[in-house]
């Protein structure tokens, strides 16, 4: 494949993935006339205070609450806590691949919990979600997942290639 297609193709799915990842934490509710109604009767009354006290800030409370006794209870508790970790799978290889001087562990990750911490954030702002640090928690173990897997995979494509020049 033409690198150039591969680039502007990636870039499209990265896009398309950046798209679905908000539609999929901020705008999980409804369509288009929920969320006008919501912000025209209900945000005008919503207080990013009660936000904040509703928000969980203690690590693994969520994620203990839900993994109980060696498996995960409701399909809402198997839903959020897979969701967040496989959601952000794709940040880790797409940001590392598009941006090349992002192809770095300790650059990835940390951009991949940034993006984590604004959805939450805008959550607790708009009153859209609820701010959990364990989604904080998730969704950078899923970017450093995903980064691995690009890792690896880089690593096994650029033997291939170099495998390829030495047998011509």
């Amino acid at each position: 494949m033409n690198r150039r297609l591969f680039i502007f193709l990636a870039w499209l799915g990265f896009m398309l993935y950046g798209a679905l990842l908000t539609k999929n934490i901020l705008f999980k509710h409804g369509n288009y006339r929920y969320y006008k109604a919501y912000f025209k009767n209900e945000y005008p009354r919503y207080s990013v205070k009660r936000g904040w006290k509703e928000a969980n800030t203690v690590p693994f409370h969520t994620i203990n609450r839900y993994y109980r006794n060696g498996y995960i209870p409701t399909e809402n508790a198997r839903y959020n806590l897979y969701g967040n970790l496989l959601g952000f799978i794709p940040f880790g290889i797409f940001f590392p691949l598009l941006l090349r001087r992002m192809r770095h562990l300790l650059l990835t990750v940390p951009a991949g919990f940034a993006l984590s911490f604004m959805y939450e954030y805008t959550q607790v702002k708009t009153g859209l979600g609820y701010f959990d640090v364990d989604d904080l928690l998730l969704n950078t173990g899923g970017v450093l997942a995903g980064y691995l897997l690009f890792w690896v995979t880089s690593k096994l494509w650029r033997r291939k290639a170099t495998s390829d020049e030495r047998s011509n």
